[in-house]
């Protein structure tokens, strides 16, 4: 699991993603996949959110088994990803969870409203809920199939607002 930039901010923050907060946070997630700090198997859903200019992760988790008690597992826990957005994005992600959401192997996708990162003030994140290790590889390999390809839905429409 992974959370970077956690405790503190340096000043005033936007409400929205900017470009310097983006580079912070990718330079924040190059740093924890070297330390070992990131579930490996949920890179290449990192890569592909982190792909988007409008869009950084600020934390995720692959999702995890649990224990198996001999008559039931306990203490999974789906995939999830939080997702910083420029307000653009945030807006689209509103009109179009909805979608995301009818695709089996996701959960949820919630705006939240928090100091994540902003002892000053609140500031929204995306999380997104799926399916992950808690079932199977490929099930993780599946939800973040279903996630890149609402991505590039959603891209695709910043680019017609722009």
């Amino acid at each position: 699991m992974r959370r970077v930039g956690a405790g503190g901010g340096r000043g005033r923050v936007s409400m929205w993603l900017t470009v310097a907060e983006k580079q912070q946070k990718m330079d924040e997630l190059s740093l924890a996949i070297s330390e070992r700090q990131v579930d490996e198997a949920v890179v290449p859903l990192l890569d592909a959110i982190n792909a988007y200019p409008d869009m950084v992760t600020v934390q995720s988790c692959s999702g995890h088994r649990g224990i198996f008690d001999g008559m039931a597992w306990h203490n999974a826990s789906e995939g999830r990803v939080w997702i910083r957005t420029t307000r653009g994005a945030s807006e689209l992600f509103e009109r179009a969870a909805y979608r995301l959401c009818t695709e089996p192997r996701i959960s949820q996708v919630a705006l939240m409203w928090g100091r994540y990162d902003s002892p000053d003030g609140d500031r929204p994140l995306w999380e997104m809920v799926f399916v992950g290790l808690d079932e199977s590889a490929a099930a993780l390999s599946e939800s973040t199939t279903a996630i890149t390809e609402w991505l590039v839905f959603i891209e695709s429409s910043l680019s017609i607002r722009d």
